[in-house]
C-alpha cells in the first residue's frame, strides 16, 4: 500500500443461500493481527471498511467458517476524505 491515508473496502455478495454463509476477514501485517471481523447477512451485499495508513504491507485472509467456499466480490482502495457530517 502506498504512503497516505486510505479506506480499504471489501465487498461480499452471495446469491446461493446467503443466510447460511459466514466468513471471517482478518487483516495482518508482519505477523501481527490488526483486525478480525465476521462477515454475515449477504442478502444485499456486505461492505467491510477499514481506514489504513501507508506505506504498509497488508495481508487479508478470508476464511469460510460455515460456508462451502469463501468469496470476495471486490476489493477497493480509495483515498480517505474526511467529511463534515461525521460519516
Amino acid at each position: 500500500m502506498p504512503a497516505g491515508l486510505y479506506v480499504l473496502s471489501f465487498y461480499f455478495f452471495e446469491i446461493d443461500w446467503p443466510q447460511y454463509r459466514a466468513y471471517d476477514l482478518t487483516l495482518s501485517t508482519e505477523g501481527r493481527q490488526l483486525a478480525r471481523v465476521p462477515v454475515t447477512d449477504f442478502f444485499n451485499g456486505v461492505y467491510k471498511r477499514f481506514v489504513v495508513r501507508g506505506p504498509l504491507q497488508l495481508r487479508a485472509a478470508i476464511s469460510r467458517r460455515q460456508s462451502p467456499q469463501a468469496l470476495v466480490s471486490g476489493v477497493f482502495l480509495d483515498p480517505f476524505q474526511a467529511t463534515t457530517n461525521g460519516r
